[in-house]
């Protein structure tokens, strides 16, 4: 933590360096018009910089004259611009007067307003702000608190009383008691009060007492392994029972947040698909030939019969390329190349016919979250397609499971999935799962790829009521059946 802040700390200085030489050479200049825009475009730049290092501290607003600063695109031209313009549009002129006192007082408020945002992130707490006894709280779905209110005088802080357990999903509060992450952003206009009237509280679908048994199964893996591990467990009408991103962080702690753990990657990462996607193909091939197609089990005899057009069609049928609807920002889609096969496309050559056949059976031109694939491959075993939720209480309206596949279809999936299951070992339970190195440019870390062990089961085999799906990503060799040993484990733990 303290690494981190000094390497923020040397870069704000860096700017505030720059910042305050474009203002010095602005002062400069002849031309005043030259030096009126020089001397705006630097103090600008020096806003931007200490809203864009202080909002995600939590040290600024989120509204009012800190708002147009806040942005990752705009504000990196808008960045850019600048500098062009202070080192570039304004060359110093040799006979220009020498600055007065309001080039030494801007430069003074540059200056101290970046040592003013170095003292506060030096001495980083959690925010506290008398708004927050308005704020409505969230509670798991048997009614515990996930979320206090701590007071100390008349101001108060948000806390968190499991620390690491939920932290992604539950979010954070900025230092004016805004939702900035999680479900405190996604629900904000629900939580937060206005003109003295209290926000509403949220009740999740899930139970605490599922979360630490999801957690505890967890762990034991994680240590072995290290690496990455995400786990949903879910109903198969959506609604989210249990959610893990591990390792974690402790929302109560701030100055020890890593910010590669507070990702809640279920939701915002996406991977590719592997071996995993075969039975939507083979599912694609039911629906559309008749239980006929059962006769062609392997791979190879799913790419003849669907062709290239057929595999993406699968893919589209049960949602993949589609921003799943769950309620939580920074959703992705992932990528199944929809434009390729789109009407207004011309027909593809034999060429990357081949190509994408290849591509599509081995699901390695195919991405997604997991949310995604949880989604859709409850489809593949229910027939309907479900709209994953956290919050059990939405004011908005919450969709039904869209029918994808004829309960005929489902039956057959169900069957031949508890068949994989069976034959290793797991005869009460139905799923898919593989071990295997994505072909993607590699990441090396000593002297290894990444790696992915990734598992979806459901249970009872016969009519589905819970489904858990998991992904372990490592630096090392992984066990073959890896992901269905996590898998089982946890359904073992839900009972």
């Amino acid at each position: 933590a303290r690494f981190g802040l000094a390497a923020a700390s040397l870069f704000i200085a860096l700017i505030a360096g720059v910042v305050a030489f474009g203002v010095w050479r602005a002062a400069r200049q002849d031309d005043p018009r030259l030096r009126t825009l020089g001397l705006l475009m630097s103090l600008a730049l020096g806003c931007w910089t200490f809203v864009a290092a202080a909002w995600p501290l939590g040290l600024v607003p989120t509204t009012g004259v800190s708002l147009p600063f806040i942005g990752g695109f705009h504000a990196a031209a808008f960045a850019t611009l600048a500098l062009g313009v202070i080192h570039r549009l304004l060359p110093v002129a040799a006979t220009a007067p020498k600055p007065g006192r309001s080039f030494v007082v801007v430069v003074a408020v540059v200056l101290g307003s970046a040592g003013l945002l170095l003292a506060r992130m030096w001495t980083l707490q959690v925010p506290q702000v008398d708004a927050l006894h308005l704020r409505g709280h969230i509670f798991d779905s048997q009614g515990v608190a996930l979320t206090e209110l701590h007071r100390e005088g008349r101001r108060h802080s948000l806390r968190y009383p499991y620390g690491k357990t939920l932290a992604q999903v539950l979010g954070l509060v900025n230092v004016d008691g805004r939702g900035v992450e999680g479900l405190q952003l996604q629900y904000e206009h629900q939580l937060s009060g206005d003109n003295g009237k209290p926000g509403r509280n949220l009740r999740l679908f899930i139970d605490l007492r599922n979360q630490l048994a999801l957690e505890a199964a967890l762990q034991p893996y994680l240590a072995r392994h290290g690496g990455y591990i995400e786990a949903l467990v879910m109903r198969p009408d959506g609604a989210i029972l249990a959610a893990a991103s591990l390792p974690g962080y402790d929302p109560n702690r701030r100055r020890e947040m890593p910010l590669a753990n507070m990702r809640f990657r279920p939701a915002t990462d996406t991977a590719q698909a592997g071996p995993m996607i075969w039975p939507f193909h083979l599912a694609h091939g039911i629906e559309t030939f008749g239980n006929q197609f059962l006769d062609a089990p392997t791979t190879a005899q799913i790419v003849d019969k669907l062709g290239a057009r057929g595999l993406h069609d699968a893919l589209v049928r049960f949602g993949f390329g589609r921003r799943p609807a769950l309620d939580f920002p920074g959703m992705v889609s992932g990528r199944t190349y929809t434009g390729i096969f789109s009407p207004a496309k011309k027909p593809i050559t034999a060429a990357i016919e081949k190509e994408f056949r290849r591509s599509f059976s081995e699901g390695w031109g195919v991405s997604m979250s997991q949310t995604r694939y949880a989604a859709s491959f409850t489809a593949l075993v229910t027939g309907s397609l479900p709209q994953p939720r956290l919050v059990a209480d939405p004011r908005e309206d919450w969709a039904a499971p869209a029918t994808v596949v004829k309960p005929e279809t489902a039956a057959a999936m169900r069957e031949t999935l508890t068949g994989a299951t069976r034959r290793a070992g797991y005869g009460k339970m139905g799923g898919v799962w593989a071990t295997f190195r994505p072909k993607m440019p590699p990441e090396p870390q000593g002297d290894h790829e990444l790696r992915y062990a990734m598992a979806a089961l459901f249970a009872p085999a016969e009519q589905p009521q819970l489904m858990v799906f998991v992904k372990l990503s490592a630096h090392e060799r992984l066990p073959k059946d890896l992901g269905l040993e996590i898998g089982a484990r946890v359904m073992e733990a839900m009972k």
